[in-house]
């Protein structure tokens, strides 16, 4: 058997890699693991960065290369058990397929770019741990053994990633990788995570997901999802884990309901899929490994979860139902979406604000969105119009009737800002936080109060610029104009007295 594990007729009388003498063979008795040294290299030479020269590496390498700097290769096989490793900032570039003979064979590029761009079909072998991965291949790339991690982005430019499900978008403390916009798709399942952190008070998440996959085959096998009476650790006929109470912990909303009737239990977990678009409330005890403690009302220490779903990505532009009030929608994409954008597209149909839930906040208690301003925030937090991979929100469809449309949610809506610091174009001539707070300074809710000229801002009537105020707790606080409730209201710019009506509850 040679390197490549072709069997031969006959037993070879040399090495099958002896013969090998061009710039691409590393030496297996190299003595540092430099790249950029030539006498680590069996012709003497170090490869052109430039020149798609094909590395192979020998089984019995004690210093295996260390990819230092930027180059493109053509095939790379790694024939070492030895994991070969990518250093930070570097884009390696391949023309031919990633080939590792080790099982598992490993190669980390988890602050480097790996980038495809062959003209044939290209395939991905090994364990692959990468932070930014390309695919630039109208004829394009496979996945055939290994997963491929991913920690930062993956990039479309050119051509079809068949993902054969085993392409993972990582999500923890760190953040969660994402899929730019390209002109190419992933076709395939793949292994999406959506990271909960550890929570002292057990509390209720807006959550989404950007595949379709069924609920006791995803979230459930990461937490528990009940929904019946039973005795824990048994599983009611319909999915759920059974309690003595029966309480169900996974809802959607339906806005013709009654008010108090708005938010439905799913009817099950072994038959009810996620859907991409479809927004769900979902109680998030701690990870289900914990066992039956979770169940049974006692204190236990707060862990953070991770909910993981396999299915095929939701890509491209994607259709939305909407009905007249509110609708309870989640960010349908693997990547962070701007929601600005999102309302500009859809003005006709929806107003240009969103409702959702910060678990910081007290029970019933949303974090309102208009025009660059959001309420009832943590500490620290910016860029205040994106809208996270796997959030779920509330938008309100102001005008009689429902609509669907074709393209509510497009490829040009995604943002590559997941972290503070994105620039706000909205400026305010003004602007006052009323906060309502307890007798221990716990912050409970706040209403915010802003003056501008823009057109539309009026101090008698509802206007772009004004958000409701929908927060169903026992405590509360908002402004009032119109005979409404506002988290967040636009007046105009004061040039005399002005008076504001607060409603507190408490």
């Amino acid at each position: 058997v040679d390197y490549r594990s072709v069997t031969r007729a006959a037993i070879p009388t040399i090495g099958a890699y002896e013969l090998l003498t061009k710039p691409g063979v590393w030496k297996a008795d190299a003595a540092t693991t430099s790249w950029t040294t030539g006498t680590n290299w069996v012709s003497g030479t170090v490869p052109s960065p430039t020149g798609g020269v094909s590395i192979f590496i020998p089984e019995n390498t004690v210093n295996v290369p260390v990819v230092s700097t930027t180059v493109t290769v053509g095939r790379f096989v790694n024939a070492t058990t030895q994991p070969i490793v990518v250093n930070s900032g570097v884009t390696l570039t391949l023309r031919g397929e990633l080939i590792q003979h080790a099982t598992p064979g490993v190669l980390n590029a988890t602050n480097a770019t790996l980038r495809f761009a062959g003209t044939e079909p290209q395939s991905i072998g090994g364990i692959v741990n990468v932070n930014n991965l390309q695919v630039d291949n109208v004829a394009g790339v496979g996945i055939s053994s290994g997963v491929v991690n991913l920690f930062g982005r993956y990039t479309p430019i050119n051509g079809t990633l068949t993902a054969n499900g085993r392409l993972l978008f990582v999500s923890n403390a760190n953040g969660t990788a994402s899929v730019a916009t390209g002109l190419g798709t992933i076709s395939g399942n793949v292994i999406t995570q959506r990271f909960i952190p550890a929570k002292a008070a057990r509390k209720s998440i807006f959550v989404g997901s950007p595949v379709t996959a069924r609920i006791d085959t995803s979230w459930q096998r990461q937490i528990h999802i009940t929904g019946a009476i039973g005795t824990c650790p048994a599983v009611s006929s319909n999915g759920f884990d059974v309690t003595l109470t029966g309480n169900p912990s996974m809802f959607t909303y339906t806005h013709a309901n009654p008010s108090g009737q708005r938010w439905v239990k799913i009817n099950n977990t072994n038959l009810t899929s996620l859907t991409p678009t479809s927004g769900y409330r979902l109680l998030v005890r701690g990870n289900r490994s914990a066992g039956c403690t979770l169940l049974d009302g006692s204190a236990q220490a707060a862990t953070a979860v991770t909910l993981q779903a396999i299915g095929v990505l939701a890509q491209g532009d994607i259709a939305e139902g909407l009905v007249e009030g509110f609708n309870f929608i989640a960010n349908p994409y693997q990547s962070p979406i701007n929601f600005d954008n999102v309302a500009s597209d859809n003005s006709t149909n929806i107003d240009a604000s969103y409702w959702t839930y910060n678990p910081e906040n007290n029970n019933g208690v949303f974090s309102v969105y208009n025009a660059g301003v959001l309420t009832n925030k943590p500490a620290g937090y910016t860029n205040d119009n994106i809208i996270a991979t796997g959030q779920a929100f509330f938008v309100r469809k102001s005008t009689a009737g429902g609509a669907s449309v074709t393209n509510f949610f497009r490829e040009s809506h995604k943002s590559t800002t997941a972290q503070p610091g994105l620039f706000r174009t909205q400026n305010w001539l003004g602007m006052t936080r009323v906060a309502l707070r307890a007798n221990d300074d716990a912050h409970i809710d706040e209403a915010v109060v802003r003056f501008g000229n823009q057109q539309g801002v009026s101090n008698t009537a509802e206007g772009t610029y004004d958000a409701l105020n929908i927060s169903e707790g026992t405590e509360g606080i908002s402004s009032q104009k119109a005979g409404n409730r506002y988290s967040i209201q636009t007046r105009r710019g004061v040039t005399t007295a002005d008076t504001v009506s607060l409603h507190v509850v408490s």
